[in-house]
């Protein structure tokens, strides 16, 4: 395999581990916010932003979930640029 290929590869595995990382985050963030009140949990799913409220107000529980969304979201961004990297080579 070449190196090209290698590289692909490992794209596609940093965007699916980073996508199942953020998804696990996401649901720890609303179970957090479910933990505090069902009010909170209720907000986190349906209202926009809310859920960058819960973790203003409400840190100490909500940073292992921001942080796993944080780490997932930047896993599949590396992964996006080396595809795409990857991709613009082979097109010229």
């Amino acid at each position: 395999m070449e190196t090209s290929g290698i590289i692909f590869f490992i794209g596609i595995i940093l965007i699916i581990v980073g996508s199942i990382t953020w998804l696990v985050g996401g649901v720890m963030m609303v179970s957090e916010a479910f933990g505090v009140s069902s009010g909170w949990g209720w907000a986190c799913l349906f209202v926009p932003f809310a859920c960058f409220v819960f973790l203003r107000k409400h840190w100490k529980r909500a940073c292992d979930p921001f942080y796993a969304i944080v780490i997932g979201a930047v896993m599949v961004g590396v992964g996006a640029m080396l595809i795409d990297t990857v991709e613009s080579a082979a097109t010229g």
